[in-house]
């Protein structure tokens, strides 16, 4: 593969914002999801889980900017994209379930400080994380998602109307295979954004089906930035020791 640019060529603007367009495709649907999921989960409603998806999507670009200019000493100043992480959905349900957003958060916040300690003693800490435990555990996260991937490939929850109906079987089935298809066939963007062009795609289905209520985006702001503290935070003892070890583990 011929390299086109080298770590400290600058491409030109019209470039850099095709390949820029690339990598927010190729992230979006990461970063979009965990917060669409955590909210499914948990039942919240479509104004707070927007909050959730407003807020992922903003930190993600605010801290990616910080990794790529570096702002002191903070920053590895490499093209690293920044997301949220699969890794913290198990926990995060979990933590939901008991203590709400607010929990999830706090747990979050403060273990997020003993990261950020933790870093300095990576050589040591990793003695307790060799690959077969990583691996075990990530294998285990994933395990845990596949009754909510279930319900949602069904429709929503056991019982919720529609729940496994042939639409929405044939459209989760439609996404499935678009998701796969691009992953293995796909070149370059296609298949990159496989994940995202699989939602389109099957956004767009539902909407020819007529199973889309736009009556929500239509009462919503054009333009809105996340409130600060909509949720609140607690903090409780046993989230954050399950978001410390998700964060070791990542």
């Amino acid at each position: 593969m011929e390299i086109l640019y080298n770590v400290e060529d600058k491409p030109p603007i019209g470039t850099s914002i095709l390949l820029a367009a690339q990598h927010l495709l190729a992230a979006l649907g990461a970063i979009i999801t965990v917060p669409l999921v955590v909210g499914g989960v948990l039942n919240l409603p479509v104004e707070d889980i927007v909050v959730l998806v407003n807020a992922a999507m903003l930190v993600s670009g605010v801290v990616t900017i910080i990794q790529c200019k570096g702002v002191g000493p903070v920053g590895i100043r490499l093209p690293c994209v920044m997301g949220t992480s699969f890794t913290f959905v198990g926990v995060s349900i979990a933590i939901g379930f008991e203590h709400g957003v607010a929990g999830i958060l706090g747990s979050a916040l403060v273990a997020s400080l003993v990261m950020i300690i933790g870093s300095f003693f990576m050589p040591m800490i990793r003695k307790f994380f060799p690959p077969i435990v990583t691996g075990t555990v990530v294998t285990l996260i994933g395990l845990s998602l596949i009754p909510v991937a279930v319900d949602w490939f069904a429709g929503g929850q056991v019982g919720q109307e529609g729940y496994a109906s042939l639409p929405n079987l044939a459209i989760g089935l439609f996404v499935l295979t678009t998701v796969i298809l691009l992953s293995i066939f796909g070149k370059g963007i296609l298949s990159a954004a496989a994940v995202v062009i699989g939602m389109a795609l099957g956004f767009m289905a539902c909407v020819i089906l007529g199973l889309v209520d736009f009556k929500p985006l239509q009462d919503s702001p054009l333009f809105a930035l996340p409130s600060p503290f909509h949720f609140g935070l607690t903090f409780p003892i046993s989230g954050i020791i399950g978001m410390s070890i998700a964060y070791l583990v990542t």
